[in-house]
């Protein structure tokens, strides 16, 4: 009976104790990933993000919220600057947006607006920023940048790889699959942009398609990778000025270029002469071409204002439901 007695008493005094100091202890439940409607009832708003909610003064809040696996469907509405499936800015630490989707459709826009599947910025000098299988799918509306993810760091480490991007007719200023940035320069970066997908269906794009890029403020001698990334443009689709398949854009020594691998350029157009690149197709080591068997000889695919650099790359051409696969040429 007295070890009875000392268990109850041990165990009511552990009771008391807990409820004494509940007031001063944070025990709150982790943050789940939220899905955001946006219509017409949302009326004008400055951001629209899946993790936290419509904001109106400047940026969505710092280190808030769970920014993976978010869903964000705008049917309406005005959007002034940005909407992000997942929204990760950090002041300390690494930062993290993934797995979130973005449906957009009867959405006007705005030459303003801008779309990110998921969006994750670290402010600390080394930290890392991942940006990964994100997912964007448009139909209709104007934009001012279009993008599956942006990841951007300080001297640290940028990851944006598996995301997907598809447009519908869009009218875009800039059509991106994944963005990786260093912000600061140093000597110690890695940043990649790798297996992204950009699906471009009947859409202008007023400046540049990019599978992946990534880039900034390097040196040469950082680890920087592209690759794998591909590019399919369908139906009646216009891009103003060049499409890229995996880039690398280095602000530091003033140039893009590019070393990745794997990276493809699918084209698809049930039309002669239905989609157009105004100025040069670039940085694709694949290039297929689905042709439609209703064309006829002397019929054109893909005009090109400027030069389609095809120089080491594999060009495969096909008609489009025919049985056979694509043969190398």
């Amino acid at each position: 009976m007295r070890h009875t007695s000392c268990i109850r008493t041990v165990l009511l005094s552990a009771f008391v104790l807990a409820a004494l100091l509940s007031p001063f202890l944070s025990l709150a439940p982790a943050v789940q990933a939220a899905t955001v409607n946006y219509s017409d009832a949302s009326g004008t708003n400055d951001y629209v993000t899946g993790n936290t909610g419509i904001t109106n003064s400047g940026f969505p809040p710092q280190n808030t919220g769970n920014a993976s696996g978010n869903t964000v469907n705008v049917t309406g509405g005005t959007v002034t600057w940005g909407i992000e499936g997942g929204y990760h800015t950090v002041t300390s630490g690494s930062a993290t947006a993934s797995n979130n989707q973005v449906n957009i459709e009867t959405f006007t826009g705005s030459i303003g607006t801008a779309v990110d599947g998921g969006l994750a910025n670290t402010l600390q000098v080394g930290a890392t920023a991942t940006a990964h299988s994100n997912t964007v799918d448009i139909t209709g509306g104007k934009f001012s940048m279009v993008r599956g993810s942006l990841a951007t760091s300080q001297d640290g480490s940028a990851y944006a790889s598996g995301n997907t991007l598809r447009l519908t007719g869009v009218d875009a200023g800039n059509a991106y699959g994944a963005q990786s940035l260093i912000n600061v320069h140093g000597s110690t970066e890695t940043v990649m942009a790798n297996n992204n997908q950009v699906f471009i269906t009947d859409s202008t794009i007023r400046n540049d398609v990019v599978g992946g890029m990534a880039g900034h403020t390097l040196s040469s001698s950082q680890t920087v990778a592209h690759n794998n990334n591909s590019v399919t443009l369908m139906g009646a689709t216009t891009v103003r000025r060049s499409v890229f398949g995996g880039m690398r854009e280095d602000e530091y020594i003033g140039s893009a270029y590019n070393n990745g691998s794997g990276n493809t350029l699918n084209i698809k157009s049930p039309m002669d002469g239905g989609i157009r690149v105004d100025y040069d197709v670039q940085y694709f080591q694949n290039y297929n071409f689905y042709i439609p068997a209703t064309m006829t000889a002397g019929g054109v695919m893909l005009n090109v204002g400027g030069t389609a650099y095809i120089n080491n790359s594999t060009v495969n051409v096909g008609v489009e439901g025919s049985s056979s696969p694509l043969g190398s040429g």
